[in-house]
């Protein structure tokens, strides 16, 4: 109906409309004073508490909407798709500077204690569960998720996260050329 009385008036050539009718925008530049005027209120709304607030339960409300976050997921899918788009993001935050400052980051950081139970019943006390599952060639993302959901692995592994309180020694840790 839109496109009808566009066409029928000629409202693009004499009057205020920038496309045939139905697809938005034509995707003009935004002249430089639109540009200033729009982040004045976006600073304002981000220094107001009280319309921060709003915003920030507005938002949150939409994005808990299941059919909302699954649009977001598929548009997401589809961007990491795009082969051009990986390599402009790994361009944006694979860069030196980046990978040291993350570097930098991790130093003095600990690798967790976990506890782990086989199949057979013995018990393996492990510094470092990264590592021991490569070594005997285990994904670790599924013992990390057997731990933390309280679960057991496909291959029966019970595994739990040692608390610094947990009396168990150092010495009972199992080592890098242990098999269990």
């Amino acid at each position: 109906m839109e496109t009808y009385f566009i066409s029928q008036y000629d409202t693009k050539k004499n009057g205020y409309n920038c496309t045939c009718g139905g697809k938005g925008t034509s995707r003009r530049p935004i002249v430089e004073e639109t540009r200033s005027l729009r982040s004045t209120a976006a600073m304002r709304q981000h220094t107001d508490p009280i319309l921060k607030a709003t915003h920030i339960a507005t938002t949150t409300k939409a994005n808990q909407d299941p059919e909302k976050r699954k649009q977001i997921a598929e548009k997401a899918k589809a961007r990491w798709a795009d082969p051009t788009f990986q390599i402009k993001m790994r361009a944006k935050y694979q860069t030196q500077e980046q990978v040291e400052k993350r570097y930098k980051a991790s130093l003095g950081k600990r690798a967790i204690d976990w506890q782990i139970i086989d199949p057979t019943g013995q018990t393996h006390a492990v510094h470092n569960l990264k590592q021991w599952c490569e070594e005997r060639g285990f994904n670790h993302k599924t013992f990390r998720q057997a731990a933390y959901q309280n679960t057991k692995t496909n291959g029966g592994y019970q595994v739990r996260k040692i608390q610094s309180d947990d009396s168990l020694s150092k010495t009972s840790r199992a080592t890098p050329t242990q098999n269990c």
